[in-house]
């Protein structure tokens, strides 16, 4: 478990092209600009 003010570090490997939007796990933050966006590409 991860505590809300806690922080991690993920690897992971991505299969497809495309673009993948993330956002915090405090979706209200996301209207104050604590989004971003992963571009996956060949």
């Amino acid at each position: 478990m991860l505590p809300a003010s806690g922080g991690a570090v993920v690897e992971f490997t991505v299969t497809e092209e495309g673009t993948f939007p993330f956002v915090t796990h405090q979706f209200n933050h996301a209207t104050k600009g604590a989004k971003g966006l992963i571009e996956v590409t060949e």
